[in-house]
This record gives C-alpha cells, sequence and structure tokens, in this order.
C-alpha cells in the first residue's frame, strides 16, 4: 500500500510525501506497550496544579469539565469516550522572532490561540501545555519538563490526559489549523490498525508532525523517556499516512508579519 494523500487543489497531485514508509506509507517503528514513565508523568501534572490538572474558561479557574459526550472525572482523566479525539495543543516556548506574546497577538477579531481553540471541535477534550491563560473554551493546562523543554517535552506531559483512542497534535501558533484536525482524525479511524498516525503536509510535500492525529497508544510508545529537547520529527518515525493540507490551513505565526499573509 503506498501512502495516501488527501487532495485540497488539483495542484498538490504535483507534490509527492516527504517521507515515505515500507507498506502503507510509514516508517517503521517497534510497537510496544505503553511506557511506564506514562504514569509518573501523570502524577507530575497532577501534582503541578493541585488535585487534577486545571481547566480554563473566561476568567475563572475549574476542575474538570461534563457535558456532551464526555466526562472528565478528576485529575483531568475522561471517559466514556470513543469517536472524540484529545487535542493537545502546544502553547508554550519562546517567541524571539515574534518579538512578543504572538499566541496572544490579535487575529481575526480574537487572538492567535483562541482563534485555533475555537475551531477546535466543541465536544473534544483540549489539554494545552504552556503557562495557564484565560482563553476562549475550557481547556486542561499542564506544563513540560523541564520549562521549554521543547515539542516532545510538551507532548509527553500533555498524552498521559489522553483517554481516547486518537490524539491530535497541533501547535498553538497555526490558527487555521484546528479545522485539519477532524479530517486527520477521521482519515486515521478509517486506516488499517498497522497505520499508528496521519500527518498533515503543506503544499510543497513538507510533513509536519505537530499537524497530525495519532493513535493514543503509539504516541505513548514512541515517545523517549527524556523527550527534552528532541525534535518533533522523531514522531515521523511512526507508521503514518499523509493529509495534503492548503498553505493556510498549515500556516504558523513566526512574525508579526505573518499575521497578515495578504499583505506579503
Amino acid at each position: 500500500m503506498s501512502t495516501e494523500r488527501d487532495q485540497p487543489t488539483t495542484d498538490d497531485q504535483k507534490h509527492e510525501p516527504a517521507t515515505r514508509a515500507p507498506g502503507d506509507g510509514a516508517t517503521n517503528s517497534t510497537d510496544r506497550d505503553r511506557s511506564p514513565t506514562d504514569d509518573q508523568r501523570h502524577e507530575r501534572a497532577t501534582r503541578a496544579y493541585g488535585d487534577g490538572a486545571t481547566s480554563t474558561h473566561g476568567d475563572r479557574p475549574t476542575q474538570g469539565r461534563q457535558g456532551g459526550a464526555q466526562v472528565r472525572n478528576r485529575g483531568g482523566r475522561s471517559e466514556g469516550i470513543t469517536e472524540s479525539a484529545t487535542a493537545i495543543v502546544l502553547a508554550g516556548g519562546g517567541a524571539r522572532r515574534f518579538g512578543g506574546d504572538k499566541l496572544g497577538a490579535a487575529y481575526a477579531e480574537t487572538t492567535v490561540l483562541d482563534h485555533l481553540l475555537a475551531t477546535i471541535p466543541p465536544d473534544w477534550p483540549v489539554v494545552c501545555v504552556g503557562p495557564r491563560r484565560v482563553t476562549v473554551r475550557d481547556v486542561d493546562w499542564v506544563r513540560e519538563e523541564p520549562v521549554r523543554g521543547g515539542p516532545l517535552a510538551g507532548i509527553a506531559a500533555a498524552v498521559p490526559l489522553a483517554r481516547t483512542d486518537v490524539t491530535v497534535v497541533v501547535a498553538g501558533d497555526m490558527p487555521q489549523a484546528g479545522h485539519v484536525l477532524p479530517r486527520l482524525a477521521a482519515r486515521l479511524r478509517r486506516a488499517p490498525d498497522t497505520v499508528d498516525g496521519v500527518v498533515g503536509a503543506d503544499p510543497a510535500g513538507r510533513e509536519n508532525p505537530l499537524l497530525a492525529a495519532y493513535r493514543t497508544r503509539a504516541l505513548r510508545a514512541v515517545l523517549p523517556e527524556c523527550p527534552s529537547g528532541l525534535p518533533a520529527r522523531t514522531l515521523l518515525a511512526l507508521r503514518h499516512r499523509v493529509l495534503a493540507v492548503t498553505a493556510e490551513e498549515a500556516r504558523d505565526i513566526d512574525t508579526p508579519e505573518d499575521l497578515f499573509p495578504q499583505r506579503s
């Protein structure tokens, strides 16, 4: 089986995936059970925010949430969710090129981060990694260890809170990426069990492991015991397929000029 791609336009048919895998379009990785460090990571996350990771909505912190297809109990764990997905939003790190708080920058009558959060399906649990801030929707907050330890450290801190079989990962500075996440998750659910993830790729064929859906068990298994400082492309070792996305959906905010692409 070759690597599969969903094409937003016919132009995308010109681009081949940056990474092909044997068989079903993924690089091989060794299957293994959940890492024994996951429970330790969950304990660290709950200790960092008292009795359970905190949620924020509007200007009030809350403990957990209930409603719709999800029931979240103490410690941020979700129960009874099957077709939903957990969204991990990486909302930490530096912004040297931007020169300020890019996630809080004005964007489309809201902020960069809130625009992203508002477009994630409302019944999906969301775990944000980074310093806690007021957000447009109810989310759980955790911090990576060490702080600013990189995207893999952030994912390692958040994935113990995922209680869905699919987890999507997205960078917080990608305001137009929220609409892509359900497509990634749906493509993964249709794939054989041997496929561990579906990764978004821009029109140039560049795969972004931080715009992707992963089987939660596989995501846990691929994370190293000490993920700090390792590149996000480590996740591409999972057996994955590729979903083509538009340039706007793949765009991240690195400089103030990126807030206004039409003016460039």
